[in-house]
């Protein structure tokens, strides 16, 4: 009886790694999907995406969008080249970070009640809401962008020209 405690303990240890793994990934995937979603109405075309860091993946290798799942959920990057005009970048930009805001709010206020407990509904907000609104600060890397296109559009230079001479 007692080792069976501690298998079933064990694998519930695991089983919670391997849903904090997966939900990492699908929340950088619905971060980068929303940039994409942006891009692509503003008509830009993405070349590929990345999702995770370390061995990874790769799906549609030869495809004109190839995709790369990486093991570890700690970064993405969605290769489109910007929109042109100074107010179509920003709105791509805050596409990313707005998608994992939105996702957040939408599952906090329409699961099930009673599917999580111990408090762990507020726990996924948080973790899905907190790193959309930090990635709109200015030292992070969509926050960056955005107030590097907010100097080019108020200096009079060409989009993205300021950031590049960083």
């Amino acid at each position: 009886m007692g080792i069976r405690r501690v298998f079933d303990q064990v694998m519930s240890v695991w089983e919670r790694t391997v849903y904090l793994c997966l939900g990492a990934h699908i929340h950088l995937l619905v971060h980068e999907l929303g940039h994409l979603v942006a891009g692509l109405a503003f008509g830009q075309r993405a070349t590929a995406l990345r999702i995770g860091d370390g061995p990874s993946v790769h799906l549609f290798r030869r495809s004109r969008f190839p995709i790369q799942i990486g093991l570890y959920a700690t970064s993405a990057r969605l290769e489109i080249l910007p929109p042109s005009k100074h107010w179509q970048a920003v709105i791509a930009y805050a596409a990313g970070p707005a998608a994992s805001i939105i996702v957040a709010v939408v599952f906090f206020n329409f699961h099930p009640h009673g599917w999580l407990s111990w408090g762990l509904d507020i726990w996924l907000f948080m973790l899905w809401a907190v790193p959309g609104v930090q990635n709109l600060l200015p030292h992070y890397p969509d926050g960056k962008a955005i107030l590097g296109i907010v100097r080019d559009h108020f200096s009079q230079d060409e989009p993205g020209e300021t950031v590049a001479k960083r």
